[in-house]
């Protein structure tokens, strides 16, 4: 039985502005970041711990949840510092964190087991394998990639943890937690929480006028809360940290409005547009139907929205005042919770001369509760008859019991300090004198030219091996899963690689965290996106007993050489980076065909392939890395295995590339070190 009860719906706050506009806009929860430390909105305004701090307290007097990101890939050095400022957070009563980062979850959850953890969008969580994934890591909560349909989420709501769905505001081209775009081109890392959006800038293929070839349309799901309910989806997410308070305060209050039952009508998505406009909206993901590419820059541009909208959702307070001969004018006020202050007048009651205070003028005085969050539900006088105060004491009484009120209803969310600081635990460190060679190729093709070469193990994609696996040699080949695999396509994969355990392969190379934590009868490898950038994932994905992982491209050979890995790592000395995974394919969108192996153009003239690999899209960099004449920068580290990457190689390039790897010499053409020499 499905549940239908009423989700949470969860605001952006990118500022303390928006954090208020969404609060009246009449959100149960908000999420926000801290300026001072790593979130994946570091371009947003954003708040210090002191902002943050209060924050977090406005919301707790208003019965707001505060769920604060920590949503990007962690140093080792930022490790470090984490469990204090998740210790702040713990006790200034955070409802919850949002974070990306498997190291960071592993220890938060095991040093701070009573904060929640929610598993963030740039995890990948797209079938029910990343929920289990999740929940193991720690998790009450996971954020659902973008790109599911109705029918994937319901899946995924069926399983043990809440899952949040995203249900207004952008959709990135590329499955989040997947994109090095923005990193390489521009240096600028959205795994960092850096992204400056480059895939919204105009490209060009087949040498046309160039066009916003990979610019989404905004998401809108407004018109399928219903069917979100009855899924069972824990909370409705919308994006915007980026956005200013009247965008958040009005998309907030429209979607509040249809929660709580108001009829959706054309006037809100009239709003809505007039809002925010790129192109129009889609639901495409969710319904499986319907043009999901704009084409065009926003036709209303940041700053220049309608007005936030504000929904009246207080706290109801029972007053009760007392007033005799000789005291102060008393007022208590209590809340539903049992909460309960008392404020007090300074100047005792003495008889009226002319007229005394009337109880109809004191009720109503009393409940003009103005900019506070409460509304009267009921107030009690007990007023002793011919008295005078001024008025003023009935105003200075009310304001001392509800801002006392306010103070208690706050310190209930407040936690004490942990009793013992942790730190990060020691972890077993490698070091490899020496390299071996291993490859990846995405064709048939490319593996038949390199076959025969001395490396230890060749990578291919699934279904590839599926197709070939007659000719191919079970104890040299690594099944390369998908990087996402929507659960619908699951049962399919899960028998393929049944029939191919049977026949002997028994290796899974995994670049998806739910993968990595699945499939127990098979030998595992970590994959470039499993993203292995400090030395708490390792020491947690060593856990699960793989043979190797796979080194993070965004780490600089300085970061390389201080990793403690307890597993053996790879690093990518050869190949084409990918930038995007994406679902659908940009050009066939925007030409009417793909043919599997294309190209587009960027403003400079920069061409990047696009392949289909896997059922899915990539756009790959413009220039292959190549590392070959430098190996020596690698001795010592981790990095026991020399990964080289074959993407668009011709199966002769395939074995020139090796040649001058296996010589060590420099590589004709243009090449990239990648981050090798910058970081992130």
């Amino acid at each position: 039985m499905m549940k239908q009860s009423i989700p949470e719906l969860l605001a952006p706050a990118g500022s303390p502005a928006a954090l208020t506009a969404a609060v009246e806009g009449g959100a149960d929860a908000v999420y926000m970041g801290c300026s001072e430390f790593a979130n994946a909105r570091m371009n947003a305004q954003n708040f210090t711990k002191q902002t943050l701090a209060e924050g977090i307290d406005f919301c707790h007097s208003r019965d707001v949840k505060a769920y604060i990101t920590v949503n990007t890939l962690l140093s080792d050095r930022e490790m470090e510092g984490l469990y204090a400022y998740a210790s702040f957070l713990y006790q200034k009563g955070a409802d919850g964190l949002i974070v990306q980062d498997a190291g960071a979850l592993e220890f938060l959850h095991r040093t701070l087991p009573e904060l929640p953890l929610h598993a963030s969008t740039q995890m990948g969580i797209v079938n029910t394998a990343g929920i289990r994934a999740a929940q193991k890591l720690g998790c009450c909560r996971a954020v659902a990639a973008r790109e599911l349909s109705m029918e994937d989420l319901a899946l995924l709501c069926a399983g043990p943890l809440e899952v949040e769905v995203f249900v207004h505001g952008a959709l990135c081209a590329c499955y989040s937690g997947f994109c090095l775009m923005s990193s390489l081109i521009g240096r600028r890392s959205g795994n960092r929480g850096k992204c400056a959006q480059p895939c919204r800038l105009p490209y060009s293929i087949d040498q046309k006028a160039p066009a916003y070839l990979m610019s989404l349309k905004d998401l809108m799901l407004l018109p399928h809360l219903e069917q979100l309910k009855h899924i069972g989806v824990a909370s409705l997410k919308i994006e915007g940290r980026m956005k200013g308070p009247d965008y958040v305060g009005l998309v907030t209050a429209i979607y509040r409005r249809a929660l709580d039952g108001e009829p959706i009508t054309p006037a809100m998505i009239t709003q809505l547009q007039a809002a925010f406009d790129r192109g129009g909206y889609t639901d495409g993901y969710f319904t499986g139907h319907g043009k999901m590419f704009a084409y065009t820059k926003p036709a209303t541009p940041y700053g220049s929205q309608p007005k936030a909208q504000s929904v009246s959702r207080k706290i109801p307070i029972t007053m009760e005042g007392n007033l005799e001969m000789g005291q102060v004018f008393s007022l208590s006020v209590t809340d539903s919770r049992g909460n309960c202050a008392v404020g007090k007048g300074e100047t005792p009651a003495f008889l009226a001369q002319n007229r005394p205070l009337e109880e109809d003028t004191v009720v109503q005085r009393l409940c003009k509760l103005g900019d506070t969050p409460y509304q009267a539900a009921q107030c009690r006088l007990s007023l002793q008859p011919g008295l005078m105060v001024p008025l003023g004491e009935i105003a200075r009484a009310k304001r001392q019991a509800c801002d006392g009120l306010t103070a208690l209803r706050i310190k209930a969310h407040h936690r004490p300090a942990p009793q013992k600081p942790a730190a990060l635990p020691p972890s077993e460190r490698i070091s490899c004198s020496e390299m071996e060679w291993t490859a990846t190729a995405d064709t048939i093709e490319q593996y038949r030219a390199i076959k025969d070469l001395p490396l230890a193990w060749i990578g291919l994609p699934e279904d590839v091996v599926w197709k070939n696996r007659e000719e191919l040699d079970p104890q040299r080949i690594v099944l390369r899963l998908p990087s996402v695999t929507e659960e619908a396509r699951r049962p399919q994969q899960i028998q393929h690689l049944a029939h191919l355990r049977s026949m002997g392969f028994s290796t899974l190379l995994c670049g998806n965290v739910g993968d990595f934590y699945d499939f127990p009868d098979w030998e595992k490898k970590g994959g470039l996106t499993l993203w292995v950038y400090n030395s708490a994932s390792a020491a947690v994905f060593a856990r699960e007993h793989p043979s190797s992982l796979c080194l993070s491209p965004e780490m600089n050979l300085g970061q390389i050489r201080k990793l403690r890995s307890p597993v053996p790592c790879e690093a990518l000395v050869y190949g084409r980076l990918p930038l995007m995974v994406t679902k659908h394919c940009f050009v066939q969108s925007a030409r009417g065909s793909c043919k599997g192996s294309c190209s587009v153009t960027d403003r400079t003239g920069t061409q990047f392939p696009v392949r289909c690999v896997g059922g899915r899209h990539i756009l790959y960099n413009s220039a292959p890395l190549y590392m070959g004449d430098r190996l020596d920068e690698f001795r010592s580290t981790c990095a026991g295995f020399a990964r080289i990457s074959f993407t668009t190689e011709t199966p002769k390039e395939c074995l020139s590339v090796f040649r001058s790897l296996q010589s060590a010499a420099l590589l004709e053409g243009t090449i990239t070190r990648g981050h090798y020499y910058r970081g992130v």
